[in-house]
């Protein structure tokens, strides 16, 4: 799993505000009111929320809920209301004051006893607990997707790490085999010496160049096998007991390389290197 940019982030942060500020609002109004215009002033009244929204979003739901400070988180909530329909209010003190304010929207918003004396705390009460209580909902599942990718992200490093310490061994003893078979034939003149330097030639380059840097071709990694496999076959001296096919079309895969090696090792260490007659070694 990617991880989140800080970006879509914010895409998504801006996102949900866009919907509590703009397309709440703007579905109300359109069935609350007969003229557009009415409903593009309740629009720009809603979006001078966002200072309460922001103070909620980014503070004190963060501070609160994801801290587990739920005894605080209840005692500052008649603030946090107090708070956000004081911002209502001067809003709408202030909004309504513009010049381009329509009279009629004046009069349609007078059954809102926006201009009444009623306690802060009990004003839209409802709203402001529905506004907290979707700000809620949105921060916790964007942290339990941060925190799902976050263990993803764990996870595959854990598996590179197993991965890089596996080829870590797998190599050493690899060349270390090889070297010695190699000093083997040189010992006899062997005919072979030369093809065997140049396969070791071919697969030292892929293992120092090529497998370092991250996943590779999984043609790469099968031309590879072909040439530790020829090795093999001229260490063990049976052309007929290794045989290696490739089914499927391996172009546009990748792999991450070496990845198969260890598996072929164990072949030939509880196959051929055992003391059985006819053993053989057959890779699809």
């Amino acid at each position: 799993m990617t991880r989140q940019t800080p970006l879509q982030s914010r895409a998504g942060e801006a996102a949900f505000l866009l919907l509590l500020t703009v397309l709440i609002p703007a579905a109300v109004g359109l069935q609350v009111f007969d003229r557009l215009a009415y409903t593009l002033c309740l629009v720009g009244l809603s979006m001078l929320h966002l200072p309460s929204l922001l103070l909620l979003y980014k503070y004190y739901l963060p501070q609160m809920l994801l801290r587990r400070r739920y005894g605080l988180l209840v005692a500052l909530l008649p603030v946090y209301i107090f708070i956000y329909e004081l911002n209502a209010r001067l809003s709408y003190y202030i909004y309504m004051r513009l010049p381009f304010i329509p009279a009629g929207y004046r009069e349609k918003l007078q059954g809102a006893h926006f201009d009444s004396i009623p306690p802060l705390l009990i004003q839209n009460l409802d709203y402001t607990l529905l506004i907290l209580l979707a700000a809620a909902g949105f921060l916790f599942m964007r942290d339990s997707q941060r925190r799902q990718q976050d263990l993803a992200v764990l996870q595959a490093d854990k598996w590179r790490l197993e991965l890089e310490s596996l080829q870590a061994q797998v190599q050493p003893h690899f060349f270390f085999n090889t070297l010695n078979n190699l000093y083997a034939l040189s010992l006899q003149a062997s005919p072979r010496t030369p093809v065997m330097i140049a396969h070791l030639s071919g697969i030292m380059r892929y293992v120092l160049y090529e497998a370092r840097n991250g996943q590779v071709p999984l043609a790469k990694e099968i031309a590879f096998l072909h040439s530790y496999l020829d090795l093999e076959r001229i260490r063990h001296e049976r052309e007929d007991a290794i045989r290696f096919a490739v089914q499927g079309r391996p172009e546009g895969h990748l792999v991450e390389p070496l990845l198969f090696l260890p598996l072929v090792e164990n072949c030939f260490k509880h196959s051929l290197q055992q003391a059985i007659p006819g053993n053989s070694i057959e890779l699809l």
